[in-house]
């Protein structure tokens, strides 16, 4: 998506977010629940449209991509980062989606959306939580050369502090303590 039309999505959801609170501060109680839950709905809808809309054409731009390249090891590793975008793209949707669909019928029907008095055992705001854990797990898992530049530059480093700290000993370790 382009800078500007980045921009204006961000403008448009604080501005809504002012409206709705003015809405909550100047009409009755009613007319705002309505109000807040058509605001809501719309505002789901939108956000769920912008992020499959994204996905499919980084997808179809990635696609033209690799057709432009000579056949290659590269070029098939490049093709099951392709299809891993896609992957995560999935589980994104299907842990956001059923809070998005309760939060909207909660709001259209009046009732509390908040049926839970813990968010850790309200699956429906588990889900988004997993999806935040899952997700650098799937991007390890799938993509070879982002697994290898973890292993290289992060956790290489950190095991050779480890083990030059367990042959030191705690007593006689380079960086003060």
């Amino acid at each position: 998506m382009p800078r500007n039309r980045t921009l204006i999505v961000i403008f448009v959801y604080w501005f809504y977010a002012f409206f709705i609170v003015a809405v909550q501060n100047l009409v009755p109680v009613g007319t705002a629940s309505e109000i807040t839950s058509i605001g809501t709905f719309i505002g789901n809808v939108f956000a769920v449209v912008i992020m499959i809309g994204l996905i499919i054409r980084l997808f179809i731009i990635a696609t033209f991509q690799l057709g432009r390249e000579p056949p290659s090891d590269e070029r098939d590793n490049k093709r099951s980062c392709v299809y891993l975008i896609l992957l995560v793209s999935a589980f994104f949707l299907a842990a956001w989606i059923p809070l998005f669909s309760h939060i909207i019928v909660c709001n259209f029907t009046g009732t509390t959306c908040y049926t839970f008095r813990n968010e850790g055992t309200d699956p429906l705001r588990i889900l988004p939580r997993v999806n935040a854990a899952l997700t650098p797990v799937l991007y390890l898992r799938g993509c070879k050369a982002l697994r290898v530049a973890l292993f290289s530059t992060v956790w290489r480093p950190c095991s050779k502090n480890r083990l030059l700290h367990q042959q030191l000993g705690p007593s006689k370790s380079p960086v003060p303590a």
